[in-house]
């Protein structure tokens, strides 16, 4: 049965997410028709969430932290107030705005995250559902390791045997809780019945007595029952943390004494890690001290799962997670990983018995130490034992028995206290690992840990860093001979700490593209549990490299050593521009909103409003004499791409972009260097400016020179449903033929006011030239024709004038540009400019791209939205909720009309 809540007048229904397909999204799975949503503004209730998305037949599938179960709403007996109730109430509020939502439309994950950003204002943040993997290798050795005098167990045990108050929580596919050496470490929660199908104990979890089966649902099997029907990768994980010690059966968890509580996050016949980040939140409920995660996925950061973190942090959980395997593929040994990487993670990085760093393991920011994992002997399904292979999963629950330990025996310490603590108690193992020696953290030793005292060393976080020149500007981008001051920000959790020295050096700059010029910064008191900035380290960029490479901090006083690593990329070849309404990229090879490749894209793309990415791809063109073709877009050279950076880019001029056409083919060089300086004319104005400079730098004459840009637009929840077409209306009247312009629209029906008029803003672009002989230059395109643009296409776009338009509703793209008919000479200019953005209305962008070409004032045009005030739920309950309109006028009225 369910469980009802009823307070406020609300009734709330304790569902469980019932998962369908999966969908592959950039090399990971996520699950269809799935999204994960954050609601702006004090959305804690589901029946709000359900209210606003209504019209979309959007289900809330779950609700990450539901309010009966927070301190906000002091709802539930069974929690307590606790010291740190600030904290714990800042950390609930964006968990309790977070959603699981499923949807019906036949749409990717992706682009209906976009459709929701756009529609809903209320929503702050959309994204797909990806799901985690399991860190195992399935290659099991036959011999067995003594993983307990690698790491000084029994010394350790000597010292604390660990404590039964401290429940370390096993977040994995399932577990065999009967199997003999788990069911006698089980933290049994003797408030709830067991299998009676009732939440007695009021948490919002059914029979959560000797564990919880988040998929209960999906697997049609019992809420309290963790087996897996397929695998034992929990049942192994769970032996290695925290097995039954001293029961004259098996094996000895490294918890010792520490009690054990398993929670399924995975669907039966499935390794997928689906409900992962729930059971983080149920493992802070509940109160438990560690949880591992032995599942992740290198995927990109998820400002969603960081807030979970963050709550599950301030409520006192420990979360100690596999720093990630690398399929064995060295190029991918340092790449970041999740959730290792979150703030307040303990990453756990694996070695073999014998110290050496297993193939499989990565290295890097995440992982902040090793552990033996490799041929550890463990407890599987079926009640047996048996060593397991090689995997980041089996270095995890080391730590987190580890942890449970260093908890039990230092309680007053929290979990960022316990890393910077814990990760510094090791041996040094770099010898044994030369290929990674200044990347190798240490090995736990347990006796270290036990026998150490925390409040005698200092314990190093590493913040951020920043980055300005000798001027003092902030460099958001180096070019090669750039020197450059780095300040690097630190926070110091542990013991005070007095006359540090800092010293700074490169780890994997295996093109010395990194000079450090003053490395070392000494005589440095550290308070406790304060920030500490270090200014003065200085280097020099020396040549363009624009892959990662790392810093290492080491440091040092008279009997203390510690380093710490972040990373770092010396010549990025993305700038970003913003204002308050629109942001945009820009890379060194010509392209706009996006730079590298298609599947590698680099940037935040074109954005506006804070409405999501709008375009696919753009870039520039130029040709000669209808002949020649130099583009972003052929592909003859670096990142598809016939233009290279020029070696003449200063940070003196961080708007200014000059590439030139030499990354070309011999046949088709031209010999241009081409600067673009771009500005916002208006921090309030979607509007960018980019004035453009074509030099003929060829040594010759060249004729009949043409550039311009290509613009494809994905508008809206479906970029099917675009149109474009040629828009004078923008051109200011002195132009002429010297100008053109066109524009894009969304043409779904999913933005319609009740007033019948498209709510979605549009996007185009105006050009202009003061040479007399120009030719403005506008074409509209399918994006069939664009997708692989032939050369013959490029250069007709450019030399048509504006007589090619497409004139259907589809997915499109535009190019607007310059041709400059006639001869020009070597080292003689000719320059344009282009303005692109984006408005309210079509109206409105003609009007600002005018009055931006014509340099007067931007502010004056209306570009404010309706807003309607609304009131949820409707029809009311006990609680509403208003969103003014902008009079900020309020109207109640009852059922008779009356006010």
């Amino acid at each position: 049965m369910k469980k009802v809540f009823i307070y406020f007048g609300l009734i709330i229904l304790l569902n469980s997410i019932a998962f369908a397909d999966f969908i592959n999204i950039d090399g990971n799975k996520a699950l269809a028709n799935t999204l994960r949503i954050r609601f702006k503004n004090h959305i804690y209730h589901k029946a709000i969430a359900e209210m606003i998305l209504f019209a979309d037949n959007i289900t809330i599938k779950d609700q990450y932290l539901k309010p009966e179960q927070s301190l906000t709403f002091k709802v539930s007996d069974h929690m307590s107030i606790q010291t740190n109730s600030n904290q714990i109430l800042i950390a609930e509020d964006p968990i309790l705005r977070s959603y699981i939502i499923e949807y019906k439309q036949n749409s990717n994950p992706i682009k209906f995250a976009k459709y929701l950003l756009n529609k809903y204002p209320e929503i702050e943040i959309a994204e797909p559902y990806i799901v985690d993997q399991i860190q195992s290798v399935n290659d099991p050795l036959t011999f067995k390791q003594n993983l307990l005098s690698t790491i000084k167990a029994n010394e350790a045990w000597n010292i604390f045997p660990g404590s039964s108050n401290i429940v370390i929580a096993i977040s994995d596919n399932g577990v065999e809780q009967n199997h003999e050496d788990i069911i006698g470490n089980i933290a049994v929660n003797t408030a709830e019945i067991p299998n009676n199908n009732i939440d007695d104990d009021g948490n919002g979890f059914v029979d959560d007595y000797i564990g919880y089966n988040m998929s209960y649902k999906d697997d049609g099997t019992l809420p309290g029952n963790t087996s897996h029907n397929m695998l034992d990768h929990g049942s192994e994980v769970t032996g290695i943390a925290a097995a039954t010690t001293n029961n004259s059966l098996g094996i000895a968890g490294i918890g010792n004494q520490c009690k054990l509580f398993p929670i399924k996050t995975a669907i039966n016949n499935s390794s997928d890690i689906v409900y992962g980040y729930q059971s983080l939140i149920y493992a802070a409920l509940r109160g438990f001290q560690v949880v591992n995660c032995s599942w992740g996925t290198h995927k990109s950061f998820s400002q969603i799962d960081q807030s979970i973190i963050d709550f599950a942090v301030a409520k006192g959980l420990m979360v100690v997670s596999a720093a990630g395997n690398n399929g064995f593929n060295v190029k991918l040994k340092t790449d970041i990983y999740y959730p290792a990487n979150y703030r307040g993670v303990l990453g756990v990085g694996e070695v073999n018995q014998y110290d050496n760093i297993t193939a499989a393991s990565r290295l890097g920011v995440a992982c902040k130490i090793f552990a033996p994992g490799d041929g550890n002997y463990t407890t599987q399904g079926s009640g047996i034992y048996d060593n397991v292979g090689e995997g980041t999963s089996y270095a995890s629950p080391v730590m987190a028995g580890a942890m449970g330990l260093a908890k039990g025996k230092f309680p007053e310490l929290n979990s960022y206290q316990l890393i910077q603590y814990v990760r510094q108690c090791t041996d040094d193992i770099s010898e044994k690992n030369l290929l990674y020696k200044n990347l190798c953290v240490g090995r736990i030793n347990l006796y270290k840990m036990l026998n150490g005292n925390p409040n005698s060393i200092p314990g190093f976080e590493f913040l951020n860093y920043s980055l300005k020149s000798n001027t003092g500007t902030i460099q958001q981008k180096l070019f090669v001979g750039d020197t450059t001051n780095m300040t690097v920000n630190l926070h110091n959790w542990l013991a005070a700490s007095n006359n540090l020295t800092f010293t700074l050096s490169t780890v994997e700059d295996y093109s010395n593209s990194v000079k450090i010029i003053n490395n070392k910064i000494s005589g440095i008191n550290a308070q406790a549990d304060k920030d500490l900035s270090l200014n003065g380290f200085q280097f020099k960029t020396t040549i363009r490299n624009p892959e990662k490479i790392f810093f290492r901090l080491d440091i040092t006083t008279d009997n203390y050593s510690d380093f710490i690593l972040f990373e770092f990329t010396p010549s990025t070849g993305i700038i970003t521009f913003a204002n308050d309404v629109i942001s945009f990229s820009v890379d060194d090879n010509g392209k706009i909103g996006f730079g590298g490749t298609d599947t590698n894209k680099e940037g935040v793309g074109i954005t506006y409003k804070k409405a999501g990415n709008q375009i696919y791809k753009a870039g520039i063109m130029a040709t000669e004499n209808d002949e020649k073709l130099v583009s972003s877009f052929n592909g003859w050279g670096n990142n598809d791409s016939d233009f290279r950076y020029s070696a003449e880019n200063s940070v003196n001029n961080l708007n200014k972009i000059l590439i030139n056409d030499s990354n070309t083919i011999s046949s088709e060089f031209i010999g241009l260097n081409i600067s673009q300086e771009f500005s916002l004319p208006d921090k309030k104005v979607g509007i960018a400016k980019v004035k453009v400079t074509v030099k003929n730098t060829s040594g010759t004459t060249l004729n009949n020179i043409a550039v311009g840009y290509l613009f494809d637009w994905d508008l809206g929840f479906d970029s099917d449903s675009n149109s474009v077409r040629y828009f004078p209306e923008a051109i200011p009247s002195t132009l002429g033929n010297r100008g053109a312009a066109e524009i894009s629209e969304y043409k779904g029906k999913n933005f319609q006011t009740t007033f019948g008029q498209s709510t979605f803003p549009v996007f185009g672009c105006l050009v202009g030239s003061d040479v007399n002989k120009s030719i403005g230059q506008a074409a509209g395109y399918s994006y069939e024709t664009t997708y692989d643009f032939q050369k013959s296409d490029q250069i007709a776009s450019l030399s048509s004038g504006s007589t090619i338009q497409y004139n259907e509703i589809n997915d499109i793209s535009m190019v607007i540009g310059q041709n400059f008919p006639g001869s020009l000479n070597n080292n003689q200019e000719y320059t344009f400019y282009l303005y692109f953005g984006a408005a309210e209305t079509s109206d409105n962008l003609a009007t600002l791209l005018k009055k931006a070409y014509m340099n007067e004032p931007l502010t004056d045009v209306d570009e404010d939205l309706v807003n309607l005030s609304m009131i949820y739920p409707n029809p009311a309950n006990d609680f509403i909720e208003i969103t003014l309109n902008n009079n900020n006028e309020v109207f109640i009225y009852n059922q008779l009309g009356d006010l």
